[in-house]
């Protein structure tokens, strides 16, 4: 990778692809093994697959890139997988689903600084779930959505 006069941010875990979404300038993304490389601009995501050592460019859509560090979460009609992987991926929290969830679950909310705590009961409350927590694992048990 090579950086070009920009803000980005970077997510590569040991298991997961490289993923670069470029908020302001440029970013040159290479795959030295398959001698290629793609150059993002502001608003692009770019993906190194690890497996195939492929990459791919396409516009970020990915509203919550830079959660981590602001703690600002922006959910709009996001179905409840979905917010559950981004919080999960926030606040390096474990929740999981083990109710049957409708994919008409969906919800709309912004939540700024809050607390895992405060984010679960919100959803709680707009999406009549019932979870429990256990040995740091939280359980979502029902969805009435």
């Amino acid at each position: 990778m090579e950086v070009l006069g920009t803000s980005f941010n970077v997510r590569g875990y040991e298991t997961e692809n490289l993923e670069v979404v470029v908020k302001t300038g440029i970013v040159k993304l290479s795959a030295p093994e398959r001698n290629r490389n793609i150059i993002l601009k502001a608003g692009e995501r770019g993906v190194y697959e690890k497996g195939t050592k492929n990459l791919t460019q396409v516009t970020n859509t990915d509203l919550n890139f830079l959660a981590w560090k602001t703690r600002k979460i922006i959910f709009e009609e996001s179905d409840l997988r979905s917010v559950v992987e981004s919080i999960n991926r926030i606040y390096g929290s474990d929740i999981r689903i083990a109710a049957q969830v409708s994919e008409s679950c969906v919800v709309t909310v912004t939540f700024e600084q809050q607390s895992l705590e405060s984010i679960l009961n919100v959803l709680k409350d707009t999406l009549n779930l019932t979870y429990s927590s256990k040995d740091g694992v939280i359980e979502i048990t029902h969805a009435g959505c």
